[in-house]
């Protein structure tokens, strides 16, 4: 690859990264699920990503200063659907300026920038309704976007619709780890799966008709498989577990799609065991070889 066509860049979400000093927090109260979770009943979500916020305009570039100083040319940034939308069909303009500052001071420093419109956080009036799990959530999200676009598009580069949606989902509904803390809901599991490739796909057709040269996305958490040995069992669990987690996301995002991002931090190995006695399928970690965590069937 030339090396004029890489680009080293940094990522963060809103979420982590906006304090009280930027956004209108409607009367002293985030817009967003987990920003809520977070600061009212700390501890409620399990492994929540790391905070640094920011609560002035100078801290924000001083934070975009140092990235260029580090060589950066691109910054993966996120809008805050949830602060933008605080009420439904609301929006907050106030907010969305906050937003469109920040993209005018990427741009002044040359950075790419890649726009993710819903990074794991929703808005806490859809999060009460259901959130993805709620067919509804694809209207809303489209809404949101035709708001949205038409303010930031001579900014954006590359936008990100919706941010790992087999996370959400199998995290949101399946473990019980995220909002909205459910477990075991293999129905709700898939109704997020689904609603987050209609949300994406009719998301790109909004972005398009505003901007037909931009390149529209999903980030993917895509993660390595392999099985443990080449016994025929964990061979096969081994093709469940990628045609579950890799390829359904992919199939059903792809055609609509110009770009694919790829969120990459595990490798996994698989095996499977059958114990009659269970009856069931159990999701467990453990550590196999130079640390790759297994992925047991049992």
């Amino acid at each position: 690859m030339p090396e004029e066509a890489l680009l080293g860049g940094f990522s963060d979400s809103t979420f982590q990264l906006t304090g009280n000093g930027l956004f209108n927090r409607n009367g002293g109260r985030f817009g967003s699920d987990w920003a809520i979770i977070v600061d009212e009943k700390p501890g409620t979500i399990s492994n929540p990503p790391q905070r640094f916020p920011i609560e002035t305009k100078a801290e924000f570039s001083g934070y975009l200063d140092r990235m260029q100083e580090l060589g950066a040319t691109s910054y993966r940034m996120s809008a805050e659907w949830g602060e933008i939308e605080p009420e439904q069909g609301k929006i907050d303009q106030s907010n969305l300026d906050v937003l469109l500052w920040q993209l005018r001071e990427a741009k002044k420093r040359d950075f790419n920038i890649v726009l993710t419109l819903s990074h794991n956080t929703l808005p806490q009036w859809l999060s009460e309704k259901g959130g993805w799990r709620n067919r509804q959530s694809v209207k809303h999200f489209k809404d949101y976007v035709e708001a949205l676009v038409p303010q930031v598009a001579k900014y954006v580069d590359v936008y990100n619709t919706v941010n790992e949606p087999m996370v959400q989902a199998t995290l949101g509904e399946y473990h019980g780890y995220y909002p909205p803390f459910n477990k075991g809901n293999i129905a709700g599991m898939f109704s997020v799966i689904f609603n987050m490739a209609s949300a994406h796909n009719e998301a790109r057709k909004i972005i398009k008709k505003h901007d037909p040269t931009a390149k529209v996305g999903v980030s993917n958490h895509l993660v390595w498989f392999e099985p443990i040995d080449q016994k025929i069992k964990n061979r096969a669990a081994n093709g469940v577990v990628n045609w579950f987690w890799n390829l359904i996301p992919l199939t059903l995002t792809t055609k609509n799609s110009d770009v694919i991002l790829v969120n990459f931090y595990h490798h996994l190995v698989n095996r499977f065991q059958l114990d009659l006695r269970q009856g069931h399928i159990k999701d467990l970690t453990g550590v196999f070889g130079t640390g790759s965590p297994i992925s047991e069937f049992s």
